[in-house]
């Protein structure tokens, strides 16, 4: 065997090209440096880009949308829509300015603040107690106002009945023991009203004035400082016996010092609502069921009906005895019934879970989703949230009402509070 090893080129031309191979590598890596190092080293012009190069289709795609007309068209609605509401609130401002303001004097805690809208919760502790009662923990030192719904009439005898939620009452008087109390009496029963039973229960007057008297009664011996009266689907012909019944509370509730309340819904128009205002203290606009359980899918309070309504609302209506009810729930419309009532967490769990995508109606700027389920059952799901509660409140503030009442408190959007309560106007919260 030769003593020579494997791979020995006794020529010599594998060693050149090798050599030639290993120069040309790195004059290459040299110049890809250099290269690399002016990139960095010398400086750009990029203050003035030329947008008439063509960059790509989607750059065509969003100039033809700039100017496409129907976009235009609503940007012109919108102004003349702002206009309008300029004009509407001028006028208003002027007729106000003329009107004897009221005789009742209130006492500080419940009269309207000069710096911001007083800050109202609604409190059904019937509604879910797993929700409610830590929500108010959280909104409690928010609020001005605590109105609970501890009190119906309803059965065949409109027989009144109390569902006092002890714990709720013992967390706000001790945290805020000067805060008013106001509770509700609605005629309600298993979320029906009842109208014909309500009119014949005020046609009585012997009936009527027991009712008063145990409502009297009850104000004063547990030391609240009003009554909210929430009676609704009432009959035409039951208008005169309601002012009645009124105007026998406002009486005694005036010697007393008491506040007395009336909800109204928001878009009735066969609802006298200058007639009642005048009775009252306060009236509290509703608004919001724009679609209603027992309608067809669509926004709770779309912003366009929102501003429309409010606008006829405030030509009968004095601001500083106008309390704005917003609403922080949802409807889930389904088959051919009802829809099912949601608070605003349920409606984000139901969302998660059947992993629906969130959409916010330009159109209404309300938010909704749909899904369908298992059972290949189509869900509609239209709710309420901050950012809605934002929108009504930014709308309102013109009017400078007396304030901002939220329903329910123990549904609500966690970024809620820090819309209600702040100066008429003041910008949104940062995020």
């Amino acid at each position: 065997m030769a003593n020579k090893p494997i791979f020995f080129d006794e020529t010599g031309k594998r060693a050149q090209r090798l050599s030639i191979l290993g120069w040309a590598g790195a004059i290459i890596s040299t110049l890809f440096g250099v290269a690399f190092l002016a990139s960095i080293l010398v400086s750009q012009d990029v203050s003035g880009p030329d947008l008439k190069i063509k960059l790509s289709p989607y750059i065509e795609k969003l100039e033809r949308r700039a100017v496409d007309p129907l976009q235009v068209k609503s940007a012109v609605r919108l102004a003349a829509e702002a206009r309008r509401r300029d004009a509407l609130v001028k006028t208003w401002k002027e007729r106000m300015a003329h009107q004897k303001p009221s005789s009742h004097e209130l006492s500080a805690a419940l009269r309207p603040r000069p710096d911001r809208p007083l800050a109202i919760g609604f409190y059904d502790s019937s509604d879910n107690t797993d929700t409610s009662y830590p929500a108010l923990k959280r909104a409690l030192h928010k609020l001005d106002w605590f109105m609970p719904a501890w009190m119906t009439i309803s059965g065949p005898n409109m027989t009144l009945k109390f569902n006092v939620d002890h714990e709720a009452l013992k967390l706000v008087r001790t945290e805020r023991p000067g805060m008013p109390i106001l509770p509700l009496i609605m005629n309600v029963e298993d979320g029906e009203f009842d109208g014909p039973g309500l009119a014949r229960l005020l046609a009585d007057p012997g009936r009527r004035v027991a009712l008063e008297k145990t409502l009297v009664d009850y104000v004063r011996n547990n030391k609240y400082q009003g009554l909210v009266i929430d009676f609704e689907m009432v009959p035409k012909g039951a208008f005169d016996n309601l002012e009645i019944f009124l105007k026998d509370l406002k009486g005694t509730f005036e010697a007393n010092g008491w506040v007395l309340a009336q909800c109204v819904q928001f878009d009735d128009d066969a609802w006298p609502y200058a007639r009642f205002a005048k009775t009252v203290d306060y009236t509290i606009l509703m608004a919001y069921d724009e679609h209603d359980d027992g309608a067809a899918p669509g926004p709770i309070a779309g912003e366009p009906w929102y501003e429309a309504t409010l606008d006829l609302r405030m030509k009968d209506l004095a601001p500083n005895r106008t309390i704005i009810a917003l609403g922080s729930y949802a409807y889930d419309w389904y088959g051919n019934h009802p829809a099912d009532t949601l608070t605003f967490q349920g409606a984000m769990v139901t969302a998660k879970d059947s992993s629906a995508h969130v959409q916010f109606d330009p159109d209404t700027n309300n938010p909704h989703y749909s899904y369908i389920e298992d059972d290949h059952v189509r869900h509609d799901v239209w709710f309420l949230d901050g950012v809605t509660v934002y929108n009504q409140v930014h709308s309102a503030d013109v009017f400078q009402p007396a304030g901002y009442a939220l329903w329910r408190v123990g549904s609500e959007d966690p970024t809620i509070w820090s819309v209600l309560g702040r100066p008429y106007g003041a910008p949104a919260p940062a995020a």
